[in-house]
């Protein structure tokens, strides 16, 4: 093969052109023709090479850098064909210098179209760019539905000429679940998912994979078979992972087959990692606002159920809040009666979805009775999605009528059961699990503030029996035969009952609202170092009436050292103290004046018979007679002596008889 044959089949446009005067077309291949559209080379010699830049200054910069280096190689730049279109082309050139033959000096060269490359590399930027900013706008938000909808439309920017994308959230727990996140069109519209996930579909077979699925042709794949036949095109379902979780799907669906290159996959792969960082930090997010507020909740119902005492009040303010934030259509509070085993309704609350409907309450219903009844029982919270599917489910009074979705919590305090909450709602699966974890807070708060309720009112039975018991003893200290007086730590008077005020004012001691310094001759120091002292302290009143007083002082222990005076007026038991002793005395002298008595008696007696013998006596004279009359007159007046005696010390039988008077007046006419 010669040179002009190989030249002509080199897949490259080879061309060559003067240095001086720079620019004309000495020859060039076909390719070279094909590439600017030239029909000919003699169209082509018609111009320079400077003609086929774009930009002239491209040319002059181009040349610029042969000339003084020699060669260039790999120059990317912009030319134009014929008709003016421009492309991308790379070019190598080197000077060649004058030859032996003696010819001038030339430029020779290749040139290749890489229009294709770089449009692919532009779009690479742009998709680049693209992901760049849908990156930072991803994070510009953590509300969750923000972050999918930024997500679906940073989707439809990145790759142009899509039909459609739909994102769907995956739950893994608790048996797989797909929920529809968000959609979005072409043409900027946001409608209802396209169809519903299929259990063996698309959708479900990535979420459960974790592996991306490319459907280039709708109609031949195996996970579209019995599919509608409007169902055409390409479709790409891509996981959105968080390491090996997959946290969601993204689906992206042409009106074309085979419309995704590698490339647009790569770069929603990217995006897809972004996406599921994004989810994921605002499922955080969100999970966090909804613990924050359910701990806000509780706190308010808890800072709205403590300043109540009264249970009713406690159930209604909490039946109500609680239906507030959760959305319920109506809810039901139960108190349990222990002594009979049954539940009360006690209060309701209804919103605007539950039609008006009037009730007497309490009503009372059994242990087991229906789903409340049941929540009591068994004492555990549920989460019921229908309760028209739930063989517990009775209606109590046609109040549940078009309910479907019903919460339920226990309210429990220790072990202690106090009573039931139901929330319900006219929607199926209306509550979520973090609303079953949050009515059984509120439970809790509303069984503390029952609680409280139930202690209040133990405290206040208390107190009114303390009362009971302190007037109790206030009356008794008060009915105390002796002054009673309590000193605070200044010796102030505290209490004081009506007979130590008596005695305190004798002691010029009218004003309680000081403290007291001194009780007659001792001070109120010297009074309470003997408080340890069994003897009282004896204080004689000299000014008025002579009064005696006694103290004594006692020590009361606590945090706070008190002591008690006990004054005691013992002027009367003086008085009578005297009296007995000189009853005593007196007793002793009538005794002895008895013993004497006795004696002198005896020794009358004895007289008395003498002098009866001696009477008896027939050589006694008269003159003697005379004179033992006398000495027996005189017996019988000392025995009538004794008799008084005896009579004055009491040792004489007292009888009644009649008395002579007429001894007596003689006597006092003797005298």
């Amino acid at each position: 093969m010669d040179l002009q044959s190989l030249v002509e089949n080199i897949p490259l446009g080879i061309f060559r052109i003067t240095c001086d005067p720079p620019g004309k077309f000495l020859l060039a291949n076909s390719e070279f023709l094909e590439i600017f559209g030239y029909g000919s080379v003699e169209d082509l010699l018609a111009i320079e090479m400077k003609d086929l830049y774009l930009n002239i200054s491209d040319w002059n910069e181009f040349l610029s850098d042969l000339i003084s280096r020699g060669k260039v190689n790999g120059v990317e730049i912009q030319l134009k064909e014929i008709g003016g279109a421009s492309f991308w082309a790379s070019i190598n050139a080197r000077v060649v210098e004058e030859d032996q033959s003696g010819e001038g000096s030339w430029i020779d060269g290749t040139i290749e179209d890489i229009s294709a490359r770089k449009l692919g590399e532009i779009r690479n930027i742009a998709q680049m760019e693209n992901l760049r900013q849908a990156s930072l706008t991803l994070t510009a938000s953590l509300d969750l539905k923000e972050v999918l909808d930024t997500i679906a439309q940073c989707a439809l920017d990145l790759i142009p000429g899509m039909r459609n994308c739909h994102i769907f959230l995956y739950q893994s727990e608790n048996g797989s679940k797909l929920i529809f996140g968000t959609t979005l069109w072409g043409d900027g519209k946001r409608n209802q998912p396209f169809s519903n996930p299929r259990s063996d579909g698309l959708t479900m077979t990535v979420a459960e994979s974790g592996n991306p699925i490319l459907v280039s042709d709708l109609r031949s794949h195996p996970l579209y078979v019995g599919t509608p036949d409007s169902w055409t095109g390409s479709i790409i379902g891509l996981p959105l992972k968080i390491g090996d979780r997959v946290v969601g799907v993204l689906n992206l669906s042409h009106t074309q087959p085979g419309a995704l290159s590698e490339s647009d996959i790569r770069m929603l792969r990217l995006l897809g990692d972004q996406a599921a960082i994004a989810i994921e930090n605002a499922r955080l997010y969100e999970a966090i606002a909804t613990e924050e507020r359910h701990l806000s909740l509780v706190y308010d119902i808890g800072r709205e159920l403590a300043p109540s005492l009264d249970s009713d009040e406690i159930l209604n303010r909490a039946i109500r809040l609680t239906c507030q934030a959760l959305g319920g259509s109506l809810g039901m509070a139960f108190i349990h009666l222990p002594e009979e085993n049954k539940l009360r309704w006690q209060k309701v609350y209804q919103t605007n979805h539950q039609g008006s409907k009037k009730i007497n309450l309490p009503v009372d219903i059994s242990m087991g009775e229906g789903l409340p009844g049941w929540i009591g029982l068994n004492c555990k919270a549920v989460n019921i999605a229908d309760i028209t599917q739930d063989d517990r489910y009775d209606d109590i009074p046609g109040w549940q009528d078009g309910m479907r979705s019903m919460l339920g919590s226990p309210i429990v305090h220790g072990e202690q059961l106090m009573g039931v909450f139901c929330l319900f709602h006219h929607e199926p699966a209306a509550f979520s699990p973090d609303h079953l974890d949050l009515i059984q807070a509120i439970c809790h708060q509303v069984g503390v503030a029952l609680s409280n309720v139930g202690r209040y009112e133990q405290v206040q039975h208390l107190v009114e029996m303390l009362e009971r018991e302190q007037e109790r003893l206030s009356n008794l200290v008060e009915r105390l035969p002796v002054g009673v007086v309590l000193l605070n730590q200044e010796y102030r008077p505290v209490v004081v009952n009506t007979h130590g005020s008596e005695i305190l004012t004798l002691f010029g001691i009218n004003d309680f609202s000081t403290g007291l310094n001194q009780l007659g001759p001792y001070s109120i120091s010297e009074l309470i170092e003997r408080c340890d002292d069994p003897h009282p302290v004896e204080i004689n009143l000299d000014h008025g009436p002579p009064r005696t007083f006694e103290i004594e002082t006692r020590a009361l222990g606590g945090e706070h050292r008190h002591w008690i005076l006990m004054l005691r007026d013992v002027t009367l038991d003086r008085h009578n103290q005297s009296r007995i002793q000189m009853q005593d005395r007196l007793a002793t002298v009538g005794q002895l004046a008895a013993g004497i008595a006795h004696d002198f008696n005896n020794i009358m007696a004895t007289i008395l018979v003498y002098s009866d013998l001696l009477r008896k006596d027939l050589a006694l004279n008269s003159a003697g007679l005379e004179r033992l009359a006398i000495i027996q007159q005189q017996v019988q007046r000392a025995a009538s002596l004794i008799r008084q005696i005896l009579d004055f010390s009491r040792q004489s039988v007292m009888e009644q008889s009649t008395l002579d008077l007429l001894p007596f007046i003689k006597e006092f006419d003797k005298l």
